[in-house]
């Protein structure tokens, strides 16, 4: 059984269509923006599967998408950074 906005998976272009995979359950159609914002938001683990066409089999998620943290400047005060000397 997938999971999804089903409403939308009609408006998809086939080639924006992405799945995931926490190897219990499978997830999907999602717009490959809304898989990038699950990977940001940690709701897809770097050893969650993905998939989408074109590829020819389920793929480890980190060998996909960028894992690397988003700093925002929400985090920093002004004046506490440290000097690079």
């Amino acid at each position: 059984m997938t999971k999804g906005k089903e409403s939308d998976e009609a408006s998809q272009s086939q080639d924006d269509v992405w799945y995931y995979s926490d190897r219990e359950e499978q997830y999907g159609p999602f717009p490959r923006e809304e898989i990038e914002e699950k990977v940001q938001q940690g709701d897809i683990s770097e050893d969650d599967l993905v998939w989408t066409v074109g590829m020819d089999d389920w793929e480890v998620a980190r060998d996909v998408f960028d894992f690397t943290p988003i700093l925002t400047c929400s985090f920093l005060i002004p004046g506490t950074m440290p000097t690079h000397k």
